[in-house]
Order: C-alpha cells, then sequence, then structure tokens
C-alpha cells in the first residue's frame, strides 16, 4: 500500500479499489482532510443562591448560570453537601432549582456543576445551605 499522488493529506489507495470507487474517495479524503476549525464555546458562569430550610423539610437550592448575555441551555447536577447528589437537572431560562431534604441542622457547601451545551463551556459554582431544627 502506498500513498496516492498528489497529497490527500494522509488518504492511502488500497491496491485493488475499483476504479469507479475512485472519486469517492478522493472526495472523502478531502472532505477529511479539510475540516473546518472547532468553534470556541462561550465561557459560563454557574452560581449557588444561598438557601435557608430546615432539618426534615425541603430546601429549595437555586442554580442560576449565565454567560455572554444570554440563556444557557444543559442541564446542572448538585451536589448538597451531605453526601447526595442530584440527576442532571435541565435548565429553564438558564435557571434549575431542586428540592433537598437534609437530615440535620447546619452549614452545607452546595456544588453546582454545569454540562455545558453547544455555545457555552461548563463551569462549576459553590454556595452554602443553612438548615435550620425542624421549628
Amino acid at each position: 500500500m502506498g500513498r496516492s499522488a498528489g497529497g490527500s493529506g494522509g488518504c492511502t489507495r488500497r491496491h485493488g479499489v475499483a476504479a469507479n470507487a475512485a472519486p469517492v474517495m478522493a472526495l472523502l479524503c478531502a472532505l477529511l482532510g479539510h475540516a473546518g476549525p472547532a468553534l470556541a464555546l462561550t465561557p459560563s458562569s454557574a452560581t449557588v443562591i444561598p438557601a435557608i430550610g430546615a432539618a426534615g423539610q425541603g430546601t429549595a437550592i437555586t442554580a442560576l448560570v449565565s454567560g455572554g448575555g444570554e440563556k444557557p441551555g444543559g442541564t446542572v447536577t448538585v451536589s448538597f453537601g451531605d453526601g447526595a447528589t442530584s440527576p442532571p437537572v435541565t435548565l429553564a431560562d438558564g435557571t434549575a432549582t431542586v428540592i433537598h431534604i437534609y437530615a440535620g441542622p447546619g452549614s452545607y457547601g452546595v456544588t453546582v456543576s454545569y454540562s455545558g451545551d453547544d455555545t457555552f463551556a461548563p463551569s462549576t459554582g459553590i454556595g452554602t445551605a443553612t438548615v435550620n431544627l425542624y421549628p
């Protein structure tokens, strides 16, 4: 096997290829050899709104994702700071809210991980959930 004439960008010609397949192979090699540059993703910023709740009750954790004046799409995953993690939650207008029940009072470090989308790069935000005794 040798390189085909004309420098086809690394495509090889195999012996025994039907003559009528050569133009198709040449087109394929040309397309693969001339791929355009990858698009750069716009930076995003993930923020956790500080939450206050009561132990044994649902605490609303809200994540905001922003970037470049537009509202990012995609999903966020929330780590609640007590060992539990949410499944991916779809953003609506750059916002997602999940409810979590904390077993006891305390201050919990909440981490939101944004997946990114076709326009925006992934990002992570950290915030706090303050959980009080049930009144």
